[in-house]
This record gives C-alpha cells, sequence and structure tokens, in this order.
C-alpha cells in the first residue's frame, strides 16, 4: 500500500514581488503613482467629497473619499471626510474606527474637524465626558469654532456648571454676534447662573435681567427662532420674585411665551420639550394666585366690615352715654 506522503512545504508568494522578472512590479492602488500625481488626485477627490456633503449626498462623498484613499490610502484627510460621511448616515460604528486611524496620524491629531467629530460620535451615544473633551479639543485647535464652543457650552448647561456655562457662551457671542442661537444660549446661561446668587438678591436680579435681555436679543435676530421663546417662557415660569412683576404677571407671561413657542416651531416642535406641562404649571399658578387674590379681597372686605361695625358702635355708645 503506497505511503501517503505529505506535500512539501510551499514558500510564501510576495505579491509585490513578480514571477517573473521581466514583468513589472504590481504596486496597491495609489503606490505606483508620482507624489505629484498622487497628491493631485487626492485633491481633487476631496474636493468633490466635500461637494457632496454640502449637497447632503453621503454616498458621493463616500466614493470620492474612498477614490482618495486609492491614490493615497495614509491620507488622514480623505479618512475624516469619509467618516464625516459616514456618521451623516449614522455608521456610526465605522466612522468611529476610521477616525481612530486618522487620529494616528499626525496631520490627523492636530484636524479639528476630527476632534468635532468625535465628539459629535461620542454625544450621539451617550458618551458625554468623551464628548466635551473632544470638543474642547476642537476648539483649542480652532480658537475661533463657534460650534465647538457651543457645544461645549451645551454640555456645562446639561451639567448646571452655570459659571462656566456663561464664559463659553459670552465667547460665542463674541464669535456671532448676530446669530440668534448665540444670544439664545448665553440668555440660558444667565438665566442658571441667577439661580447660584438665591441669598443675593441684588445680584440675582442683574442676571436675571441680563438672561431678559438676551433672549430678546435673540428674538430680534430671528423672530422665527422658537428656543428664544421656550427658554423666555422658562424664564418666567421659575424665577421666583422676578424684578418689576408680580406672580400673577409672571405666570402670564411665561404662557405668552410657551404658547409663541408651539406657534413658532409648528411641524418641528421638539417633542422632548414638556412645554404643555409647563403651560399646565403656569396656568396651575395663576389659578393659586387668583385664589389668593380673592382670599385677600374677602378678608379686607371682612376687615372694612369689621371696622364699620365697630366705629357705629362707638358712635353708638357715645350717644347712649349722653345725659
Amino acid at each position: 500500500e503506497a505511503e501517503i506522503v505529505g506535500k512539501e512545504p510551499v514558500a510564501p508568494v510576495d505579491p509585490s514581488q513578480p514571477d517573473d522578472p521581466a514583468k513589472p512590479r504590481l504596486l496597491p492602488p495609489g503606490q505606483d503613482l508620482s507624489k505629484d500625481e498622487q497628491q493631485r488626485r487626492v485633491t481633487a477627490r476631496l474636493a468633490a467629497a466635500n461637494t457632496a456633503l454640502q449637497a447632503q449626498d453621503t454616498d458621493g462623498a463616500i466614493r470620492e473619499a474612498r477614490a482618495a484613499l486609492e491614490a493615497d490610502e495614509t491620507s488622514a484627510a480623505a479618512m475624516i471626510v469619509l467618516a464625516h460621511a459616514y456618521y451623516l448616515k449614522e455608521y456610526d460604528v465605522k466612522a468611529l474606527a476610521i477616525l481612530e486611524i486618522a487620529q494616528k496620524r499626525s496631520e490627523g491629531a492636530q484636524d479639528f474637524t476630527l476632534w468635532m467629530l468625535l465628539g459629535l460620535l461620542h454625544d450621539r451615544n451617550g458618551r458625554e465626558e468623551q464628548a466635551l473633551t473632544a470638543y474642547q479639543k476642537a476648539s483649542e485647535l480652532k480658537s475661533d469654532y463657534a460650534h465647538a464652543w457651543t457645544n461645549v457650552g451645551v454640555i456645562y448647561l446639561h451639567r448646571r456648571r452655570y459659571a462656566d456655562a456663561v464664559s463659553v457662551f459670552e465667547r460665542v457671542v463674541r464669535l456671532q454676534p448676530r446669530s440668534a442661537a448665540a444670544h439664545m444660549h448665553v440668555g440660558a446661561a444667565y438665566r442658571g447662573h441667577a439661580g447660584d446668587f438665591v441669598g443675593d438678591a441684588a445680584t440675582r436680579e442683574t442676571w436675571l435681567r441680563k438672561a431678559e435681555t438676551e433672549l430678546k436679543t435673540s428674538m430680534s435676530k430671528d423672530a422665527n427662532y422658537a428656543p428664544a421663546y421656550f427658554n423666555m417662557g422658562l424664564l418666567y415660569l421659575d424665577a421666583e420674585d422676578f424684578p418689576g412683576l408680580d406672580a400673577m404677571g409672571r405666570f402670564t407671561w411665561a404662557i405668552k411665551y410657551f404658547n409663541e413657542y408651539k406657534r413658532v416651531a409648528g411641524p418641528k416642535l421638539d417633542p422632548a420639550l414638556p412645554v404643555d406641562d409647563y403651560i399646565a404649571a403656569a396656568e396651575k399658578g395663576q389659578a393659586r394666585e387668583q385664589k389668593r387674590e380673592e382670599a385677600r379681597k374677602k378678608r379686607e372686605e371682612r376687615e372694612a366690615k369689621k371696622r364699620q361695625r365697630d366705629a357705629e358702635k362707638n358712635k353708638g355708645d357715645g350717644q347712649g352715654g349722653q345725659p
């Protein structure tokens, strides 16, 4: 019986080396290009990819970014554009994996767009601390990056770090003085910061007034910017002893601005904002103040009648005592 003999081991083949020395060497895509041609192709493809992104053509952006990477697989810029398109398509795992590769390249680690995208990805997936770190890095790399600063400030607001939020949003207003959103955000930060001075009425009043001014400025910049109306409603609803307004006045203005928010937002009404609950709370406050006012009037009427009776009694006693 013939012996079963194992096959002789085969030496591994190097695909970069031709079997026949007369044949040209085969290289991975892009590596057979000159540096100048490689850069030209990458630049052209990235321009097309960015144009596609601006047109919200994410599939086109992905195609062009991949073509750029075929020309130069080490291009961090192409990786970032590809990750951006994946982020817009909500392919978060792919986007994050690509950004982590790009981040290892020096040009990628110094690109503020990379850090902004990382922040957005972490934010969307509930990783607030990583998101904050990434937004802060983006704003460090580009000091006038208003969107990155805004996202830092929003996290500070969420964490009730109102003094920090004030500092950040004042910077954003300086960068974008005509932005309704910038004035709304700083107004919201002022409103929150006023609550840090519960025992200091004068300082608290100053911050409440500043909040009111900024929210009105936001509306003047864009009369259709719904969040400004919502935050104005919150300002009047929450701020007890608002300067210049009694409780009934506060609740009345709160209801007015919450209803304006609903009108302006229209079909874009944010379902996460319990605006109807806030209106109900303000209406309950109105009813409570109305009852207090009615009770006050009844008390005054009783006291007035009592004084009248006492006066009549004293008058009668005085007449009865005469000789």
